[in-house]
């Protein structure tokens, strides 16, 4: 099962899975997205909104492939959601810099090939870029993207690390 039959699968009942789990890091995020006072925000993997419910004054464009979790999401009718796309990264089309970009506990489930790539784009699109992925995942951050790199912190299960975008 690929990680998007994985989510549609469970989306449902995600929240009780896993916000418990989820809850700090957004927290920690929200807070550095209220320190660079972030207007515009790209979160790619958006699940079913946590983040977004968790600041209704920044406004969202969300990336989230799965189905399912996006029916959650779009069932709580965020007013600070500015678009949506069911897609992955790869496919999503937008010639803009964001304030930031966040992607929460996705990168494991990008093919280790890819991850570089992913990163990269990331980096393109937001002024900053805050990425978590679970620690059992055995994820390493490349050498090339250390200059980038400005903070890393272990919460709970997670690594979160802050890029400064390219």
């Amino acid at each position: 099962m690929n990680s998007i039959d994985y989510y549609n699968s469970i989306s449902k009942s995600y929240e009780k899975l896993y916000k418990a789990e989820q809850i700090e890091k957004l927290i920690f995020i929200s807070a550095f997205l209220n320190l660079i006072k972030a207007k515009e925000v790209l979160d790619v993997g958006a699940g079913t909104g946590l983040l977004e419910e968790l600041n209704p004054h920044i406004s969202f464009t969300v990336l989230e492939p799965s189905r399912g979790m996006l029916k959650i999401l779009e069932s709580k009718k965020l007013k600070n959601i500015k678009d949506i796309c069911n897609c992955k990264l790869e496919d999503f089309q937008m010639n803009k810099k964001f304030d930031a970009v966040t992607s929460v506990t996705v990168l494991q489930d990008i093919e280790e090939k890819d991850r570089i790539n992913f990163i990269y784009k990331l980096l393109r699109l937001g002024k900053f870029v805050i990425l978590t992925f679970l620690k059992a995942s055995n994820i390493r951050i490349p050498e090339e993207l250390t200059k980038y790199l400005l903070l890393s912190k272990e919460i709970s299960n997670d690594y979160v690390f802050i890029f400064k975008g390219i």
